[in-house]
C-alpha cells in the first residue's frame, strides 16, 4: 500500500478473503439468509475466531483504513477481492489446504472425508476476478466476493471418487455423518457478476481439472500395486 502510494498508481487491488465477510456473530447473521460485500466479519464475535480468519479481516480493514487516512491529492483507488475456499488446477508446486486436501483424499491417508461445508470458488475465477477489479472502472471503492457455492468437502470428494477409484486410485470414500442442523450459509454472488465474472464453473470440473493438473505435475502419485 505505501509503494503504491510513493509511486503514484491510479488503482491498487487487494486479495483478502470470504472469511472477512462469514465470520461473524450468530446474533449478526443476515436475516435475508445471504451475506454480501456489505457485511463484515466481527474479529471480537462472542463465539471466538480463529488467527487465520482475524488476520483476514484486520488485514483488509487496516487497507481500507490507509487509503482512508491518505491526503486528498495522495489517495488512489483500491479495490478488494475475496476469493471463497479456492480449488482448482495448481500452475506449479506447493503446499496448502486445498492442494493437501486432495493429495490426502487420492492417496487413502484421509481416514473419513469431512462433512463440514465452507464456501467455494475455482482458481481461475479468483485469477479472472483480479484483472477485472484493475480493467473495470466501476469497480473502484468496492469489494467483490468471488464464491460459487457452499459445498461440502464430501461434495467436493464426490467427483473424484466417481472417476479415480474406478482407475485404481485407493481414494478415501468413507463419510462422516452429516449433521443436518448445522448452519450452512449463502451467498449473494451477483457483484462479482456485475464486475464481469459471468458464470461460475461447475464443482465436477473444478475438482477433475485440478486432480488431472496434480497428477500431471507428480504432486500426487498413484501407489504401485
Amino acid at each position: 500500500m505505501k509503494a503504491c502510494q510513493v509511486a503514484k498508481v491510479k488503482r491498487c487491488v487487494v486479495t483478502s478473503s470470504g472469511l472477512s465477510v462469514l465470520m461473524v456473530s450468530e446474533a449478526s447473521r443476515p436475516a435475508s439468509g445471504l451475506f454480501t460485500e456489505a457485511i463484515w466479519s466481527e474479529p471480537d464475535r462472542p463465539e471466538g475466531i480463529d488467527t487465520y480468519s482475524k488476520s483476514k479481516v484486520l488485514a483488509e480493514r487496516a487497507a481500507w483504513k490507509f487509503v482512508e487516512d491518505l491526503p486528498a491529492d495522495e489517495k488512489f483507488e483500491l479495490v478488494t477481492v475475496l476469493p471463497a475456499f479456492v480449488m482448482g488446477p495448481p500452475l506449479m508446486h506447493g503446499a496448502g489446504t486445498s492442494i493437501g486436501f486432495l493429495q490426502a483424499l487420492m492417496t487413502g491417508k484421509m481416514p473419513t472425508i469431512s462433512s463440514d461445508c465452507a464456501p467455494h470458488c475455482d482458481v481461475r475465477a479468483a485469477a479472472e476476478a483480479h484483472l477485472l477489479a484493475i480493467k473495470n472502472s466501476a469497480a473502484a471503492g468496492r469489494r467483490f466476493m468471488v464464491v460459487e457455492g457452499t459445498p461440502s468437502m464430501q461434495d467436493r470428494a464426490a467427483p473424484i471418487i466417481a472417476k479415480y477409484k474406478a482407475q485404481g486410485w485407493p481414494i478415501t470414500d468413507q463419510m462422516q455423518p452429516v449433521d443436518a442442523a448445522k448452519y450452512v450459509p449463502k451467498f449473494d454472488n451477483s457483484a462479482s457478476k456485475e464486475l464481469g465474472l459471468g458464470d461460475y464453473m461447475s464443482l465436477e470440473q473444478t475438482m477433475h481439472d485440478m486432480a488431472e493438473k496434480m497428477i500431471e505435475l507428480g504432486m500426487v502419485v498413484k501407489p504401485a500395486q
